[in-house]
């Protein structure tokens, strides 16, 4: 009986887990090729949609031309910049470049932009673990 509850919400999460892949799949695929031009702070606590300013999120990039939000989008923009010119979105020294910008505006205390949601503190962290992460590769 234990077994097979335990089954059942094994499918159960397996099951969540799918939907929310394909949900993050084709939302991001919508969002491909769009260029932002408002300050955003949407799904800060879903790593893989995360929205931050113009510049932070996967495939998310501020228009040409488009300020930083903040200091903290200004790193993701100088990102952005580094991995358009070398076309290689896992180039370890954009990557590394982004991490030490990260680091730095967390230990600045800067704030954030008006009509933020998002808690810059996890924000920092998310992209800290993520560009650690991206280092392995």
């Amino acid at each position: 009986m234990v077994v097979l509850r335990v089954l059942i919400t094994l499918a159960t999460l397996s099951a969540a887990f799918l939907i929310s892949c394909f949900a993050i799949i084709m939302y991001q695929s919508e969002m491909l090729g769009k260029c932002s031009t408002v300050c955003e702070s949407k799904f800060c606590d879903v790593p893989l949609l995360l929205r931050y300013g113009k510049y932070c999120g996967l495939q998310i990039t501020g228009c040409p031309g488009e300020p930083p939000c903040d200091d903290l989008d200004a790193c993701y923009k100088a990102h952005d910049d580094c991995i358009g010119k070398l076309g290689n979105y896992l180039n370890k020294t954009c990557n590394h470049n982004l991490l030490q910008c990260v680091k730095r505006h967390k230990a600045s205390g800067k704030g954030h932009f008006a009509g933020n949601t998002c808690d810059v503190k996890h924000v920092e962290l998310f992209i800290i673990n993520y560009m650690k992460l991206a280092d392995f590769f």
